[in-house]
């Protein structure tokens, strides 16, 4: 009988405490400060594509209305208007939860 191995499950059970870390927070665009956020995956320059999530080291804590705005005008124009790099705040969340052993570190 073939053995069914779940990849990346360490990944996968640190993603979980990443979440709800990120979940507790407010949303991430300058003075919005409301909770109750989405996360959102960074897909642009993290292996993310149509159907291919990438990892919990991309996501970022938005609330609804920014999130939807973000996918009616594109993420690039979301960036300039907002005056924020996703990509940047992903990486500073990540780096936060590897400190606290919510997620493994690059390294590992």
């Amino acid at each position: 009988m073939t053995e069914v191995v779940t990849r990346f499950k360490a990944e996968r059970i640190g993603g979980l405490k990443h979440r709800a870390r990120l979940a507790a927070l407010p949303c991430c665009i300058p003075e919005c400060g409301w909770f109750g956020v989405d996360l959102h995956h960074e897909r642009r320059g993290t292996g993310g594509g149509t159907s291919l999530k990438p990892g919990p080291e991309a996501l970022i804590p938005i609330c609804r209305a920014h999130h939807t705005e973000g996918h009616q005008i594109g993420w690039a124009t979301f960036e300039k208007k907002y005056g924020v790099d996703l990509k940047l705040i992903a990486h500073g969340h990540a780096l936060v939860s590897q400190g606290m052993g919510l997620l493994p570190k690059e390294s590992d």
